[in-house]
């Protein structure tokens, strides 16, 4: 497998609710933190003088998003509810320049997939009623406040694309 590594914790993300295209004007959750999957390519195993494995860069494997959120959200229906999810992940990170000042760059993860589990709080006195909640993704998209796209990953488009490669581009002029 080769895997393209990614910050994959982030912390004091604001998560909007994404209908037929329209995000919500307020966040339907604030202060959660995301772990983010990691880009995995499948590999293929060819017989050749034994077996040798072979990245296949057109496939990746399943993404699944981890969110923590505070269980008794009232936004939590509207959020982990049934059928496919479409979010827009939101925070903001302290970049250091080159001539030393730091400045701050916002930074969106689109996503849409169906949640796999729901989350469930500590429900003991005094604790604070945290929980996660997975979400198996069909796509993600990642981008920051100056319109760079990091990657776009669409699984029923056939949509690969990583820095500004689309690894799908020759297959999908074939089909």
């Amino acid at each position: 497998m080769k895997r393209i590594n990614r910050f994959t914790h982030v912390e004091g993300v604001a998560v909007y609710n994404v209908t037929n295209g329209v995000q919500d004007e307020s966040p339907s959750a604030v202060d959660v933190s995301l772990n983010i999957p990691e880009i995995t390519f499948e590999a293929t195993e060819v017989p050749m003088m034994g077996s040798v494995s072979v990245v296949d860069q057109t496939r990746v494997q399943a993404l699944e998003l981890e969110i923590t959120i505070e269980a008794d959200n009232p936004n939590a229906t509207k959020l982990f509810g049934q059928g496919v999810r479409t979010w827009r992940c939101a925070w903001v990170e302290s970049i250091l320049q080159p001539n030393g000042l730091t400045d701050v760059l916002g930074f969106y993860l689109d996503v849409s997939g169906y949640c796999t589990s729901y989350p469930e709080g500590s429900k003991e006195l005094g604790s604070q009623a945290t929980g996660s909640a997975k979400l198996s993704l069909l796509s993600m998209k990642k981008t920051d406040s100056n319109n760079v796209i990091y990657y776009d990953i669409d699984r029923t488009k056939g949509l690969l694309k990583i820095n500004g490669v689309d690894y799908r581009e020759n297959i999908n002029k074939l089909l």
